[in-house]
């Protein structure tokens, strides 16, 4: 939480200035690697859930728990949430999301912007704190009361669905407004 908070300020103070006082961070490299966890989780086999699990889970060994776990808010905690449960509510979460990952990803398709972007700003938070390690960056579709942003030790987590402009159809629907 720290980090998006040194992230938005250093951003914040960058964007502030006329250009001409900002430090010249073109030669810093950073290594930016940028995956996208959202095809790979609405192509899970609802039928099969434990072995898609499985599966999502060696692609993403990083990832997969944190996501279930923190963003969607499914950590187990008996009683109250069990792995039947838990398992119950996934289900719901891609049939009913499918939908609005499909429009998410093609407004999305291409993510080569938000790589460049994301390389120029750690290129700034590299220059102030040079052993800072930049995490990788993982792109998620969630239910709409998740995050839109998701630090894990190893990701910085950003779910498109929160970021899909105030055009994004789905952001009109009525239950949607009544709920947020």
């Amino acid at each position: 939480m720290r980090f998006l908070y040194l992230l938005t300020i250093i951003l914040l103070i960058t964007s502030c200035s006329n250009g001409d006082e900002a430090p010249d961070v073109s030669g810093i490299k950073v290594d930016i690697q940028l995956q996208r966890f959202e095809p790979a989780f609405f192509a899970i086999d609802t039928n099969d859930l434990q072995s898609s699990l499985q599966r999502l889970n060696s692609q993403f060994p990083n990832f997969t728990s944190y996501f279930i776990d923190g963003v969607l808010g499914l950590e187990i905690d008996p009683p109250f949430m069990t792995e039947e449960l838990r398992q119950q509510i996934l289900k719901q979460i891609i049939n009913g999301y499918s939908s609005i990952n499909d429009s998410v990803r093609k407004k999305y398709s291409d993510l080569g912007w938000l790589e460049r972007d994301m390389e120029n700003a750690f290129r700034y938070v590299k220059y102030y704190y040079p052993s800072y390690r930049v995490p990788n960056i993982m792109t998620y579709v969630a239910t709409f009361d998740a995050p839109g942003v998701a630090l894990t030790p190893n990701y910085l987590g950003i779910g498109l669905h929160q970021f899909a402009g105030k055009n994004f159809s789905v952001y009109s629907y009525q239950e949607l407004r009544t709920m947020y």
